[in-house]
């Protein structure tokens, strides 16, 4: 099942935490696909995107990505999110460029290290491609807010 919004706080995972490899993403369950940029499926939508090794897949302006995507590479799922508005993890490697984590240490290997930049919003797409924003803390808790009372009236 896809879950959406920040890691829970037992996962230690906060806004700015570097995580040393994409393993790493997969045990703390913040980003479970190995390979893709993408988690998520068209059912249920797109939890997290990883920017990384830029080929011309997206344009990045830390507040504002604008992400290619094709069926194959879950573009779907981002359509479900967009259409449900579902906000998205972003995650960006040390090979993504101007606003990328430095790379690990560790002798002549230089070692991809992976850093957690909040929820982003889908806010318009066309022909797989794709604009998110960067969600600011105030506008989260809005949402919140709405998602709480939504939650309220259908329990009355």
């Amino acid at each position: 099942r896809i879950w959406y919004g920040h890691p829970p706080a037992c996962s230690g995972i906060r806004i700015g935490t570097t995580l040393h490899s994409r393993n790493d993403l997969q045990e703390k369950n913040v980003h479970s696909s190995f390979r893709r940029g993408v988690c998520g499926n068209k059912k249920e939508g797109c939890s997290s995107i990883v920017l990384s090794d830029n080929n011309g897949n997206y344009e990045d302006e830390y507040d504002k990505v604008q992400y290619v995507a094709n069926k194959r590479q879950c573009g779907d799922s981002l359509i479900t999110s967009f259409d449900e508005g579902n906000l998205v993890r972003v995650f960006r490697s040390s090979k993504c460029g101007k606003f990328a984590p430095p790379y690990a240490k560790g002798g002549r290997i230089r070692k991809t290290q992976y850093r957690y930049d909040g929820l982003y919003r889908l806010t318009g797409y066309k022909n797989y491609v794709f604009d998110l924003c960067k969600v600011s803390n105030h506008s989260e808790n809005r949402e919140k807010k709405k998602r709480n009372s939504k939650l309220q009236s259908w329990k009355i």
